[in-house]
């Protein structure tokens, strides 16, 4: 169908079938561009989630160690985890009465909320110990070995605590510092964490071997092992 209409008074041909044509391809277009527009909004999210996300790995060498630290939001290399168990355990090594506060606050700002109360707990025991009757007693922690256990996450830290109590009384005794560690956002965070007395780091391949003995043991045996591992080994300098 044909109509005619005027064009600034000139008579024109409206082709209606050809104008309804064109109406539909511009609706068509219309509707693609609103397909297009969502599908870039919700990759501009997606994008945008992404990089608030992802975080850059960072490679330190500080300049008091000889080995580089890798870090990233969840991880990091075992020389990290290594140095952070070795820096707490000289910490919680030397803690006294005369610290104790001081200690606590700073060494529960890398543990895990659900251990806080207990590790603030045993670091309350070891200060206040009726063994050591002076106030002012110092304390310090000699490191032995660090192993780092990848299968497991944790850091064994062996070594000594020495107590003076003054200058004519001190004591020695050897502790292994078991640690549980994570990055947490970028933070070292300590998930579980114990220590006893001796030097034997209580690794997987240790635990192992010690099943595999105590079935070989009798009961006599098992009872005498047992003491020797709870029963604190340590050597009295002086009285």
């Amino acid at each position: 169908m044909v109509s005619e209409w005027r064009y600034f008074g000139v008579p024109q041909l409206m082709d209606f079938k050809k104008l309804n044509a064109t109406w539909q391809s511009a609706i068509y277009s219309n509707r693609l561009l609103l397909i297009a527009n969502a599908g870039l909004a919700i990759t501009v999210v997606l994008l945008s989630f992404k990089l608030s996300q992802s975080h850059e790995r960072l490679i330190i060498v500080p300049p008091t160690v000889n080995d580089r630290y890798e870090l990233d939001w969840h991880g990091a290399t075992a020389e990290y985890y290594k140095d952070i168990a070795l820096w707490l355990s000289g910490t919680m090594g030397a803690v006294s009465r005369s610290n104790v506060d001081y200690v606590t606050n700073v060494v529960n700002r890398f543990m895990d909320p659900a251990i806080a109360k207990a590790v603030t707990q045993k670091l309350q025991e070891y200060a206040f110990d009726p063994a050591i009757e002076s106030s002012n007693a110092t304390a310090w922690f000699v490191s032995r070995s660090v192993v780092w256990e990848e299968p497991t996450s944790k850091v064994f830290v062996t070594g000594e605590i020495n107590t003076q109590v003054n200058m004519s009384s001190s004591s020695r005794k050897e502790v292994v510092f078991e640690y549980t560690l994570t990055m947490q956002d970028g933070k070292p965070f300590v998930t579980a964490f114990t220590s006893y007395a001796g030097h034997d780091a209580r690794t997987a391949k240790w635990l192992r071997l010690r099943k595999e003995k105590e079935a070989d043991m009798s009961d006599s045996d098992k009872k005498a092992e047992q003491d020797a591992l709870t029963n604190p080994r340590g050597t009295n300098d002086g009285q």
